[in-house]
Order: structure tokens, then C-alpha cells, then sequence
């Protein structure tokens, strides 16, 4: 039996296969569908061989050999050359030794700020990568990687293995793993640790190649050394490039889809990132496009609120959406540090802020500087000429070094594209039910908003519906699950929930404030935004789907303005709004299908990897052992 690379299916003769990939996956290299057909034809045989790993990207570069030997003597050469922190950096605006005109400061106050502006020069902090970053990332050391046999950790036994990996996984406690440990001793004669503290420090410090965690100081600040705890990123690419399960499904050549469309002529269709324009603007056939998404965001460690952390995550933009949403296809390369002070009048103000920022862009350019050959520091142009016309301010622009303005063949402007679950599940509904209930509450009290949370509470149960038993309380933090879960409900729960005779006495002023909307508009509202959303989680993108769910974006934004806007204080002047309307359409046609964007899996990462591990932790130097957990 053969079976197809690409979508799964088997077939009982190569010619078969062969026909089923020209029709279906012409976009592919018939060199590499021959290549597949021929390992499995041998595989098929009776011959025993050694397992590698095997990538077929390797294959096809023609005298690979002669390269790796020209180029592997050059590397320690060319990373010795290698600076990333030049300093010749771009020339500021902003003073950083203004001084405060907002506050009335003391001369401590202006002394813990001098120390702020003056820790790059007096309490070091250089944000030069480590020479250690660049070992092993040269294409000779990539292919030996990918051919040679995994190093193997020596284990004082089978069973010590299988239990240090049990408590790892499940998160077990020292003392419930001592327990279980005392009865293995009993019934098992391998040998075992003599506590499991002592395996846990057994496994710190094991060196496996490519999981070292690292640490880097970036300031001091009010008597705290700010940390960078990082792994390096080629590390972090190689071990999703290396895992067979991810590399054998990754897109690498550019597929310009079409199809059908509605009058019959043929329309672009947009999925996967190889289908949008971006990767057609870069794509080049003598190479291979390997895209790298980051994504950072904020997460509270305990229950109170107090702690919190931003994980950084990397993935690859070459793994298909339904493979990219799991957790595996996703790695953590650190945490970004963020500035805090106790001091009120501080933390308010403009330059405080300003060096927030200069330590993120400090450690964001630690972490990804071993990804620019060079460091010629180029901004981008339309930035760069608001900045030199003194015009940043009308643009928005701060007049600040920007390190992602170093990688010329990326505008950061355009790449930081939106997320739909930050925009509609925690973001635009959620926004909807506050402003709902706002409405409800000043135009018929709170007897209406007590019988909408009955309803929320005493809705039917269904298998894997998460019901809100409290209803829905303003304020509280909802996660993604769970407001697609209210979706699911919210119109059953709107239905005739209130009448015109249930209209409060109100005296005349107040009721020409506002224009209420009736019950039968308000579930429309809702209705459209539902479809609206059903049609952002489709797999693909044709041009007349794209006018579709254009109209369907428009029709919601009207009513949600005509309905709502009364009721914000800022009259929905809301940046997620904003993107959602005038750069959603762009981002499909630029990166393909918003599946390929979303972020739920990230919120199951953040358990596994953030709040689990601080939870076990003692609370005291949480980094090092939450990165070790």
C-alpha cells in the first residue's frame, strides 16, 4: 500500500499515487513526489536499515557536499564578525535627560530616574547577543543535525525514567511521589532514586542539546536586576524543524490557489500562508521560505490578580492551520521582562513609560538578534521620514529605536497581524454584552439584568457547553471557551427578555438622552455578529468570500454603532474595532485564513508552561524554577 503524503490517502500501486499527486497536489516538485514513492517502495522490502531522519528539502539542493565543505571551515569566521550592537545606532529625538514637567519632583525622585536614562552606560547592561547563540546555525551543522543519530541520556535505569517522566508529566507533588516511590522498592529491583528531589535535580541537570534556558541582565532598576530568561531561538526553530511529525507536512513552495466563483469566472482563494501574498512576494524557487511567528501576551499566575508574566511563543508559519493549532507545533523561548516601579507619580509619567519600552525592544533584540546577519541598523522608510520631518507626533510615531525596523525584508507595521479570539471571543463580544447591559440597566433597571443572568444560569444543559452558573458579571475575566459558549445561547437568552412596558419611570430629560433600541433589533445584532464569525472560522478564502464576509463586517458595524455608541464613553472610539473592520479583509489576503492566526491554543500553553509551573514553584526566584518544572 502507498500512501499519500499530503492528504493521507492510501493507494495499492505506485502509478496510482503518482497520478492522484499530479492532479490533486500539482503544486509540489515531481522530484520530491518520485523521491517519496521510491522510499516507499523500498521501505516495502524485506532490507533492515538504520532509522534517520529524514527531510526531504535536503535532497533536492544539488552538491550539498562540495557546499558543506566550503562553507563549514567560514562559520567561526563569520560569527566572530558578526555585532549586534553596533553603535552606530539611529539618532534620537527624545531627550532622555528632560526633565519632568508634569510633577514636582524630589531629588530622589529625579535620581531614581537619572538611574533609569544612565544604566546603559553605568550599570551595563549590553544587549550584544552571546557568541554561544550562533553555534550550530550554520546549513553544515543543520544537515549533520538532521542525519546524525539523537544523543541519547544515559538513565540509571528503565523504570527511574518512566517514573521521573510520571511526575514530571502529571505535576505530582515530592511528597506523593516519595509515596509511590517506597512501593516500587519494593516490588522493583532497578535502580531508583533515593527520593524524588533527587531526580528532579537529576533531570536540572542533565545538558540536552538544544533545551538550555539562559539568562541575561538587561537593567537595574530601584535595586532589581531586570532578567531576560531566554532559549536561544535557533535552538528553539531547530527542535519544530527536526520534529518528524511537524517537517513532514510543512509548505514550502508558494501555491496560488483559484476556484469557481459565483458568476462562474475564476476567483484567488486564500487558506493556508503560502496561498497569500506575502509569502508570493518573497518566495524565490532556488530557496525555501521558513516563517517564524512570535506571539506574546500577558497572563495572571494566581487567583488574586497580583502576579503576572508574558510568556514569548514561537511557531512556524510553514505548518498547516489544522497542525499549527495544536500544542505541539508551538515552543517557549522566554519571558519578556516588564518595568514596575511603587512610586505613583513615576509610573505616570511619559518617560517612564518611554523606558518600558526601551527595555522590551532590549530584550526583544537579545532574543532575536542572532536572525539578522548584519546590524546596520535601516528603519523603515515611510518611519524614518516622519521622525527626520518632525511629523511623528501627528503620526503617532514614538521617537524611539524600533528593533525590528533592522530586518529590511519585514515591516513590523504590517506583520503584527490581528488575532481573532483577542478581537471577537475576549474582545468585540465581550464589549457588546457590557454596553447590552448598560442599556438594559438605565433604561429598565436591574430587574432586567437579574432575569438575563437566570437565564444564562438555568439554560438547558448540553454536552460540552460550559454554563456561566452567575450569569455574566461586568468585569470579570472570560476565557475564549467560554464566551463561544455564551454565543452558542446568547440569542435564546435576548428573546422577548423586555418590552416597552417594562420601561422604568424615568422623567422626560433623561429619556431624550437616549434612543433604546427594541428587543427585535438588539437580537439581530446579535444574530449578524454570530454569522459573521462562523464565516471568520472558515478554512479558506475565495474572492466572492471575501466580499461576502466584507458586507457581513459592514452591516454588523452599523447596527453595533447605531445601537451602542450612546453608551460608550468614548463613543466606540475602540482599537479592536477598528482593526476589525479595516484590516481584517487585508490580513486574509496577506496571510492567508484567520486559522492560521487564532491563538486559542496559546491560553492551554500558558497552563502547561506558566501558571502550573509557578503554582509548584515557592514563590521566590519563580524563572529558574518554573523553566525547570
Amino acid at each position: 500500500m502507498y500512501q499519500c503524503n499530503f492528504c493521507k490517502r492510501y493507494f495499492s500501486r505506485k502509478q496510482d499515487l503518482t497520478q492522484h499527486c499530479h492532479q490533486l497536489h500539482s503544486y509540489t516538485d515531481h522530484s520530491r513526489t518520485l523521491n517519496w514513492v521510491q522510499d516507499q517502495q523500498s521501505s516495502s522490502n524485506n532490507n533492515i536499515r538504520q532509522k534517520t531522519i529524514d527531510n526531504n528539502v535536503w535532497n533536492e539542493i544539488e552538491g550539498l557536499d562540495i557546499f558543506l565543505q566550503m562553507t563549514s571551515g567560514d562559520d567561526k569566521q563569520n560569527n566572530e564578525k558578526l555585532d549586534l550592537n553596533n553603535a552606530a545606532d539611529v539618532p534620537i529625538a527624545f531627550n532622555e535627560y528632560t526633565s519632568f514637567q508634569n510633577y514636582d519632583y524630589t531629588d530622589y525622585d529625579i535620581s531614581e530616574y537619572h538611574e533609569i536614562t544612565q544604566s546603559q552606560e553605568s550599570k551595563s547592561i549590553s544587549s550584544k547577543a552571546s557568541s554561544e547563540d550562533f553555534c550550530g546555525v550554520s546549513l553544515a551543522d543543520a544537515y549533520k543535525d538532521l542525519n546524525n543519530d539523537s544523543e541519547l541520556t544515559l538513565w540509571p535505569s528503565e523504570t527511574y525514567k518512566e517514573f521521573m517522566m510520571a511526575v514530571t508529566q502529571y505535576h505530582l507533588s515530592d511528597a506523593a511521589s516519595d509515596s509511590m516511590l517506597r512501593i516500587l522498592k519494593k516490588h522493583c529491583t532497578d535502580q531508583l532514586s533515593g527520593s524524588t528531589r533527587k531526580g528532579r535535580t537529576f533531570i536540572y541537570n542533565m545538558d540536552v542539546k538544544g533545551l538550555q534556558f539562559k539568562e541575561k541582565e538587561l537593567l537595574t532598576f530601584e535595586e532589581e536586576i531586570y532578567k531576560l530568561h531566554y532559549r536561544p531561538i535557533y535552538d528553539a526553530i531547530k527542535s519544530l524543524v527536526s520534529n518528524s511529525d511537524l517537517s513532514k507536512d510543512f509548505l514550502f513552495n508558494y501555491e496560488e490557489q483559484w476556484e469557481y466563483g459565483l458568476d462562474g469566472s475564476l476567483v484567488r482563494v486564500y487558506s493556508e500562508q503560502n496561498t497569500a501574498d506575502w509569502w508570493r512576494e518573497r518566495y524565490n524557487p532556488f530557496s525555501k521560505i521558513l516563517a517564524f511567528m512570535i506571539y506574546i501576551d500577558g497572563t495572571t499566575l494566581d487567583t488574586l490578580w497580583r502576579k503576572s508574566e508574558y510568556p514569548i511563543f514561537l511557531t512556524l508559519g510553514n505548518i498547516p492551520n489544522l497542525r499549527l493549532n495544536l500544542p505541539d507545533s508551538k515552543v517557549l523561548i522566554g519571558f519578556l521582562p516588564h518595568l514596575t516601579t511603587r512610586d505613583n507619580k513615576l509610573r505616570n509619567s511619559k518617560e517612564f513609560k518611554q523606558k518600558q519600552r526601551d527595555l522590551k525592544h532590549r530584550a526583544l533584540k537579545y532574543l532575536l538578534g542572532p536572525l539578522l546577519k548584519e546590524d546596520d541598523l535601516r528603519n523603515h522608510e515611510n518611519m524614518q521620514e516622519a521622525i527626520a520631518s518632525h511629523n511623528a507626533e501627528n503620526c503617532s510615531i514614538h521617537e524611539y529605536d524600533n528593533f525590528f525596523w533592522n530586518f529590511r525584508m519585514m515591516n513590523i507595521y504590517d506583520a503584527a497581524a490581528l488575532d481573532r479570539m483577542h478581537l471577537q471571543e475576549i474582545g468585540l463580544f465581550p464589549y457588546m454584552l457590557d454596553y447590552t447591559r448598560d442599556m438594559l440597566m438605565y433604561q429598565y433597571g436591574n430587574r432586567i439584568i437579574s432575569k438575563m443572568d437566570n437565564r444564562l444560569a438555568t439554560i438547558t444543559r448540553f454536552n460540552n457547553l460550559r454554563i456561566l452558573k452567575k450569569g455574566y458579571q461586568q468585569g470579570t475575566k472570560f476565557t475564549g471557551g467560554e464566551m463561544r459558549d455564551v454565543m452558542k445561547i446568547i440569542v435564546f437568552v435576548l428573546d422577548e427578555l423586555y418590552t416597552t412596558d417594562n420601561k422604568i419611570n424615568q422623567n422626560q430629560t433623561d429619556s431624550n438622552l437616549y434612543t433604546i433600541a427594541s428587543c427585535k433589533n438588539l437580537i439581530i445584532c446579535y444574530i449578524k455578529f454570530i454569522k459573521m464569525y462562523i464565516t471568520s472560522r472558515k478554512k479558506k478564502f475565495n474572492e466572492d468570500d471575501l466580499k461576502i464576509f466584507e458586507r457581513e463586517i459592514i452591516d454588523w458595524s452599523n447596527d453595533f454603532v447605531n445601537i451602542f455608541a450612546q453608551f460608550s464613553p468614548s463613543g466606540l472610539q475602540l482599537p479592536k474595532l477598528h482593526m476589525w473592520i479595516y484590516h481584517t479583509i487585508h490580513t486574509i489576503r496577506r496571510y492567508g485564513s484567520l486559522n492560521g492566526l487564532t491563538t486559542d491554543t496559546y491560553e492551554t500553553l500558558h497552563k502547561n508552561w506558566v501558571k502550573n509551573p509557578y503554582r509548584m514553584s515557592n514563590k521566590k526566584n519563580t524563572h529558574n524554577q518554573m523553566l525547570k518544572t
